[in-house]
């Protein structure tokens, strides 16, 4: 029952994520193809999927195992998802300004104003998360889905995961910037790159490549730096 509580309870916090999130998609834009819309919307839902629930369950799943008290499984769950959601926000707003998402050399930037602003939204996140976490308890104790219903959402969300990489994989082989200028737009994103191997499986031509990519420079107006 934990263990399901805890993957709800993650995806509950995926979802709050990515609608924090969504300053990223106004601070990208509109795509300007279809792939480069599809790879949007899979690799933006399968990040902040991955985001709201692997961490959450590689850190306290095996506390669960160890030690399957509820108080103490929510009380860490409580605070660990409460840190991911201050840190979102955080990042959305340095984001939105700087153009670079959080890291260790912004925190040791922070002023005392920063610090203090983090403290409370903390505080405000740890009080929602506890509200939330008891609710998904209950849900998930009374009239939540059978285990068939979270099965199938996991491999579905594992699914669209595996699409947004493979369309990665392929505009990284083959430049196309469309694609790949969306990933410095999502937080702790390290997408899979294949160019090497698809170069020696010849799949791809990395001299056709490089000239497709200061072709689309060019037509847009950029130099060949």
């Amino acid at each position: 029952m934990l263990l399901r509580w805890l993957g709800w309870f993650g995806l509950a916090n995926a979802v709050i994520a990515a609608l924090i999130g969504s300053r990223y998609l106004f601070a990208f834009g509109a795509p300007v193809s279809s792939l480069a819309w599809l790879y949007l919307v899979t690799a933006y839902i399968g990040q902040f999927a991955v985001l709201g629930v692997v961490p959450l369950f590689m850190l306290t799943a095996p506390l669960i195992m160890a030690y399957p008290r509820r108080p103490v499984i929510h009380a860490v769950s409580v605070l660990l998802a409460a840190l991911f959601v201050t840190l979102i926000l955080l990042d959305t707003n340095i984001f939105t300004q700087y153009k670079y998402h959080l890291s260790r050399l912004t925190v040791e930037i922070f002023d005392a104003s920063t610090w203090a602003f983090a403290g409370i939204l903390l505080c405000v996140a740890m009080v929602f998360q506890l509200l939330l976490a008891t609710n998904v308890w209950q849900w998930v104790s009374g009239r939540a889905p059978g285990r068939r219903a979270g099965v199938w959402l996991g491999l579905f969300l594992a699914g669209i995961w595996a699409v947004g990489q493979g369309v990665h994989i392929w505009a990284d082989a083959t430049a196309y910037s469309p694609v790949t200028s969306f990933n410095r737009f999502l937080p702790a994103y390290y997408p899979i790159k294949a160019k090497r191997r698809l170069a020696k499986l010849g799949w791809v031509d990395p001299d056709i490549v490089e000239k497709q990519r200061l072709l689309r420079r060019a037509g847009s107006g950029m130099g060949p730096g």
